[in-house]
């Protein structure tokens, strides 16, 4: 995380736009100022999250909180399920593990 906190804070000081590929919601949480949510099998962005910002006393772990809830939040919107519920690649699109097709 240390090093997350640093590319992130780098990026910031330098001004420089970073795109990060990640499929962990910490990570993202912890180093967005916005995320994507893709759908796979074609690629298409599903829905775009604004992330909170720094509060005035730079307490990173409120907004990694706050971050990390909106974008589960998202996630479960664009999905149609859970987070506690896996999802596994399918030729077609994602499939949860109920095995109904996520939406496209």
């Amino acid at each position: 995380a240390s090093l997350q906190r640093d590319v992130r804070r780098i990026a910031q000081d330098q001004g420089i736009t970073l795109i990060l590929v990640t499929h962990d919601v910490n990570e993202a949480a912890l180093m967005a100022d916005r995320a994507v949510i893709m759908q796979s099998d074609p690629g298409r962005i599903v829905t775009s999250v604004q992330l909170a910002e720094d509060g005035p006393d730079g307490d990173q772990n409120e907004r990694f909180k706050t971050s990390r809830d909106a974008l589960i939040e998202a996630y479960e919107s664009a999905a149609g399920l859970r987070m506690d519920h896996a999802i596994q690649p399918d030729g077609g699109g994602l499939r949860n593990v109920a095995g109904e097709a996520l939406a496209s």
